[in-house]
């Protein structure tokens, strides 16, 4: 073998290995005792709030806690920020503090649920006798947050002045949404007819959206580019919140639903991949002359 195509070789050989350590890597999340049933729903640091069958759990990378509200029936835990969680049980919504749990309903609902935290600022959806409604809570005051012309909708994710969440429209197909408080923004994925978002971290937007199968696969959305999110082995896939580069939901395979964690490849594996392009670029151009 030539000594340039020996060298180029051991160059790509680096790549691939670099380029597999910082490969994204999923983790599967079961309550401990089941085998299927879990979801994860939110994420914050290295906590991460779950639900199984009727109950909720809270992980923190290492031991496992329920937190199920005292004298309930079914307790959804579905938001997570330090020591807050937000979600619902027995129709209600609710913001639990660790210590305390503080029912949220609102006015007229006959169900009510909390989804994301931020700050001072809760989000969700709630249901009258008709339809549905996102709204936010300031601590003091619950007001009805829904797109124009929306039939049904729901606010799942905020991050500072940063709402998103989804919306059904008149003619049957649903999109997800980006609210800053003033502006509405519709989020789909080209092509489907129905793309729901559910979590927000800065820029970084994740939810699901259903193919012409009705099979749910999970996204990652920049602002500028959509990237489909399958867990290995699954049939269907949906991420429900974000954290940094750590994304967390739930995934179906034959078996039922597993929840899982997924943490995104490091940005710097695309540009290692760039430079090692133009290194072989520049290695071929010196040693056969060649132009590009």
């Amino acid at each position: 073998m030539k000594i340039k195509e020996t060298i180029l070789l051991f160059i790509i050989f680096i790549l691939l290995c670099l380029n597999s350590t910082n490969a994204g890597t999923w983790q599967t999340l079961d309550v401990p005792g089941t085998g299927n049933g879990t979801v994860a729903n939110g994420i914050n640091g290295n906590n991460i709030v779950l639900s199984y069958a009727q109950h909720s759990y809270l992980y923190n990378g290492e031991s496992w806690s329920n937190i199920d509200a005292p004298n309930t029936n079914i307790t959804k835990a579905r938001g997570i920020e330090g020591n807050n969680i937000v979600g619902d049980y027995d129709m209600n919504g609710y913001l639990y503090d660790g210590l305390n749990w503080t029912i949220l309903s609102a006015p007229g609902a006959v169900f009510t649920s909390a989804y994301g935290i931020s700050g001072n600022n809760i989000v969700g959806d709630y249901w009258d006798s008709n339809h549905r409604y996102g709204f936010i809570y300031n601590g003091t005051t619950l007001t009805t947050i829904a797109p124009p012309n929306s039939i049904n909708s729901g606010a799942h994710g905020i991050d500072g002045s940063n709402i998103v969440g989804w919306y059904s429209s008149r003619q049957g197909s649903s999109h997800g949404f980006l609210y800053n408080g003033v502006t509405w923004s519709d989020l789909d994925m080209t092509g489907v007819k129905v793309t729901r978002a559910y979590d927000i971290d800065g820029s970084n937007i994740v939810g699901y959206y259903d193919d012409d199968s009705i099979k749910s696969h999970g996204f990652l959305y920049n602002g500028i580019t959509w990237t489909t999110l399958d867990a290995p082995g699954a049939i269907e896939t949906r991420v429900y919140g974000i954290d940094g580069s750590n994304l967390v939901g739930g995934y179906r395979d034959a078996s039922g639903w597993h929840g899982f964690v997924y943490t995104v490849p490091e940005p710097g594996t695309l540009l290692l991949f760039a430079f090692g392009s133009l290194a072989l670029r520049g290695f071929d151009k010196l040693t056969t002359g060649r132009k590009y």
